[in-house]
């Protein structure tokens, strides 16, 4: 973990770390080829709080799928997180963002993104969609919703 308070890191930096962190099998550079290309994608958000980078790709209007990379502190990585939440449903105008996940920290993380987010009318909801928990953040009364 790499506090941001001391040290802020670029984004591909953050992205390739926290791939390798994760037990990432491929060689950097195969991952620097597919994060330029989907960079290059229609429909793609990215914006880095601290030394987390989410990315939200948007398959339709008002709905988007987040991927988090983030090798910041653990207290760092709750405010990023609702900082992005922030970002997620205020600036792109989103009403929907899921994201499914392997470690069940991530719905705790989550559950504290709609608890700490002070934005009324968002909700969390999970299930399973092929075997693998997925959770979407949705508001209710989005206000400045494409």
């Amino acid at each position: 973990m790499i506090d941001s308070r001391q040290h802020q890191m670029r984004t591909y930096e953050v992205m390739l770390q926290s791939l390798h962190e994760t037990g990432n099998p491929r060689p950097p550079e195969d991952d620097i080829r597919t994060i330029g290309a989907i960079l290059h994608e229609p429909n793609v958000h990215l914006h880095q709080f601290g030394n987390s980078v989410f990315l939200v790709l948007e398959p339709s209007p008002g709905k988007g799928v987040l991927s988090m990379y983030n090798v910041d502190t653990h207290h760092n990585l709750v405010q990023n997180c609702i900082a992005a939440t922030h970002w997620v449903f205020r600036t792109l105008g989103l009403h929907e963002i899921t994201f499914s996940y392997d470690n069940p920290t991530i719905h705790t993380l989550a559950q504290m993104m709609v608890d700490r987010s002070g934005m009324p009318g968002l909700h969390l909801q999970s299930r399973r969609v092929h075997g693998k928990p997925h959770d979407t953040l949705f508001l209710l009364a989005p206000s400045g919703s494409r």
